[in-house]
């Protein structure tokens, strides 16, 4: 196929988190523009809309709530998209985490649009087996309102582990041949090499947890599991990389936050964009997530050579294979997160072999010009 295939084609990506795409996108936008494509963009405004306008892409401004599921708001925010669509006059539509889904996904059905479908991962409704009656009642407006939206004939949905396809695949009886599989967004191999694990400063053996600061990635268990190794081991030292994120439902507070940063073995640096230099300097990487689509960290930190440490759930355990690149703990349990964080601190020699391991897996499945040509391939296919 030649590069002519999406010349000149329209086409709107919809999404409630602009930073997100750049951060996990942004190399599918640069393939666009080389193909000449036109492309819009509707999300809330951020900052990084200047960086849209400085790649000639136009945005258009759309308040979707990253939570709650008020039916006035949505409606008003489904109104306004209807709005954009007959301005940007779309041949197709791009849609990225579950309020984008949902609202580009109608707006795709109605207009009876060719709907790429990106699942970053099915939200945290989906994640707590034992949520509250609200999360319930919001997985089912959500399953139903996927129901209409995935009777669209012209659909392609991208997962990013088998789990979430599964999940959605057997409860909405979704074709195969309708389903993308990528290890998420992939990672440029050029950005994060190997690189050898530092010295042992002071005998200390780093762990690095870079994340959003929510309970859903573990940072309970991370407070927890400290206070059994400081008792253990004074050698190991966890790195929180990070900030609070006050739109998600599931965020820390300032207060915890403060507690956290005031352990001994816990050294707290707030967030940085870039994170090589900490994946450079620590032994292994930990997240003890609750449920991913597939975690960039994990992904950088196997390229960058690094050990990891993350629980058995859906899109977590798609990175580690057990003994060989890290160690898999059970979720929401502080006590196995701390016993295996000391279990790999015990040998630098296990350290290397096992990030050998990772950087292995990662030149041979992450590279994120594997995932830019599977997606420019289901633009082609959808348009076709």
């Amino acid at each position: 196929m030649t590069l002519n295939n999406l010349n000149a084609k329209r086409i709107l990506i919809v999404i409630n988190n602009l930073d997100f795409l750049f951060s996990h996108r942004k190399e599918i936008l640069e393939m666009l523009i080389k193909n000449n494509s036109n492309i819009f963009v509707a999300s809330p405004r951020t900052k990084a809309v200047k960086e849209l306008e400085s790649l000639n892409i136009k945005h258009f401004e759309l308040n979707i709530s990253r939570s709650g599921i008020n039916p006035f708001s949505e409606l008003i925010t489904l109104f306004k998209l209807f709005k954009i669509t007959n301005k940007a006059k779309p041949h197709l539509i791009h849609t990225i985490t579950m309020k984008g889904v949902i609202h580009g996904g109608l707006v795709a059905k109605l207009y009876k649009l060719p709907n790429l479908i990106a699942f970053s991962g099915l939200g945290h409704v989906f994640t707590n087996q034992k949520a509250s009656f609200k999360k319930t009642f919001t997985k089912k407006i959500i399953n139903y309102l996927l129901k209409l939206i995935l009777s669209n004939t012209k659909k392609l949905l991208v997962f990013h582990n088998q789990d979430d396809l599964n999940e959605l695949k057997d409860f909405h009886g979704i074709n195969s041949n309708d389903t993308l599989l990528t290890y998420g967004s992939g990672i440029d191999l050029a950005a994060f090499s190997y690189s050898d694990l530092p010295t042992f400063k002071s005998n200390k053996t780093i762990g690095l947890f870079a994340s959003r600061l929510l309970k859903t990635k573990g940072v309970e268990e991370i407070f927890h599991a400290s206070e059994t190794i400081y008792e253990k081991n004074r050698n190991i030292e966890i790195w929180i990389v990070g900030e609070i994120d006050d739109g998600n439902p599931d965020s820390i507070n300032e207060d915890f936050l403060n507690q956290l940063a005031m352990k001994p073995n816990i050294k707290y640096f707030g967030f940085h964009e870039k994170i090589y230099s900490f994946l450079r300097d620590c032994h292994f990487v930990l997240l003890p997530s609750h449920r991913e689509g597939m975690p960039k960290i994990l992904l950088e930190a196997s390229a960058s050579g690094r050990a990891i440490i993350t629980t058995n759930v859906p899109g977590c355990r798609d990175c580690v294979y057990e003994g060989r690149n890290g160690f898999l703990v059970e979720s929401n349990n502080y006590k196995d997160l701390a016993k295996k964080i000391i279990r790999i601190s015990k040998s630098e020699n296990q350290l290397i072999e096992f990030g050998k391991f990772s950087m292995k897996l990662a030149q041979e499945n992450y590279s994120v010009e594997r995932v830019v040509d599977q997606h420019k391939q289901a633009y082609i296919s959808l348009l076709n």
